[in-house]
């Protein structure tokens, strides 16, 4: 930035002095956007992008419209065959993620369900976890006289939103 050094009832105003004051003022505006292009840069990945959404859910193996590694953090949003909704916020890596329900049995308040699943997240998909071609998912209904019966996989991811 040029300056110009007015010296009162000395300095003439001039298109050449007029000129400078707007080549001045535009340098500064830019140099303000370059700023802001520099904030808004840090700021936009922290935007949310649904990266899965169904409302009916899915206890299989769904795709996710990008890959969990372009983002600081993921939501995922599931709710159990029962209509339990839950929520869980993980660093966005691949990784291993338990998905808990537990609740009441509503025929019968002194008995309980409990309802787990333990997801695989790895780049683009998430999918239950399996070792030994066995499914880490159960559904587990506990009554008051203690008798105790199993179920599936009841846990459907509903939504995945990015950060």
């Amino acid at each position: 930035m040029e300056k110009i050094n007015f010296v009162n009832n000395v300095t003439k105003a001039s298109a050449e002095t007029f000129n400078t004051m707007q080549d001045n003022i535009e340098d500064a505006i830019n140099d303000v956007d370059d700023k802001v292009d520099i904030i808004e840069d840090d700021i936009l990945p922290l935007k949310p992008k649904i990266l899965y959404n169904n409302s009916e859910g899915s206890n299989g193996t769904i795709t996710l419209s990008d890959d969990i590694n372009n983002y600081n953090y993921i939501e995922i949003y599931y709710k159990s065959n029962d209509n339990y909704y839950g929520y869980k916020k993980v660093i966005a890596q691949n990784c291993e993620v338990d998905l808990v329900s537990f609740q009441p049995n509503m025929s019968n308040t002194t008995d309980y369900y409990m309802k787990m699943r333990c997801i695989t997240i790895n780049n683009n998909s998430i999918s239950t976890k399996v070792d030994n071609n066995i499914g880490y998912y159960k559904e587990i209904n506990h009554t008051i006289s203690g008798q105790t019966t199993f179920g599936n996989n009841s846990m459907y991811i509903t939504k995945v939103i990015g950060y």
